[in-house]
């Protein structure tokens, strides 16, 4: 599957199997399960198509940025929760470590060490010392993904390092499953950020006719 898919597949799912009580966390979750859908496609530099792997960086650094951006001017209060909690070198060491380990599976072939539970355990556990709460949508996006690529006719080494792989054969990543997926992703998206905003809307307004 293209990377804009896997990306809409990975928010519509994390949204769907988590609630978030606040738009802040609708949003935190939203931009943690698009960076989880899509970096295990970080390895794909080491195929021909050199040119998806820049989009897919470039897609979670923009996803980054605008969690950051978003938290300070609408005062999400996410880096002052992850300041609170952690202690900076823990930060610091962590996120050092993320790169690594994201340097190294995008030196694997595609669909190996970056495809795997393996990996998944590794970022999810060093995610969960940056920001606890933010490990259930890392995990959903990533695991999103592999679950559609399982549908190509290319292996998935869910089982890192060993050889075997797992595919079922029934869809090529351009073709018109590819864009199904794409869409069906967009739709239940939009339809669950419409709905956490009505509730959220129906909750203030309860809030104000009472006081």
């Amino acid at each position: 599957m293209l990377g804009k898919t896997h990306m809409a597949v990975g928010v519509a799912a994390t949204l769907a199997f988590t609630r978030q009580p606040t738009l802040p966390e609708l949003i935190l979750a939203g931009g943690v399960g698009a960076v989880g859908a899509v970096i295990s496609d970080i390895d794909v530099g080491t195929s021909e198509s050199h040119k998806e792997a820049n989009k897919i960086i470039a897609m979670v650094t923009i996803t980054m940025i605008g969690i950051g951006v978003l938290d300070h001017y609408v005062q999400l209060g996410i880096w002052d929760r992850i300041k609170s909690n952690r202690a900076v070198y823990q930060l610091v060491i962590s996120g050092l470590v993320f790169i690594a380990i994201c340097m190294y599976g995008k030196e694997q072939p595609h669909r190996s060490f970056m495809h795997s539970i393996l990996a998944l355990g590794l970022l999810s556990g060093i995610i969960a010392v940056i920001y606890l709460p933010a490990v259930k949508y890392f995990s959903i996006g990533f695991l999103s993904h592999l679950v559609l690529d399982m549908f190509n006719y290319k292996k998935v080494r869910l089982l890192y390092p060993m050889k075997k792989g797992v595919c079922f054969r029934m869809f090529h990543a351009r073709g018109m499953a590819n864009d199904i997926a794409f869409i069906t992703g967009i739709i239940v998206a939009v339809v669950e950020v419409a709905m956490a905003i009505w509730q959220n809307s129906q909750w203030i307004f309860f809030l104000q006719s009472r006081l």
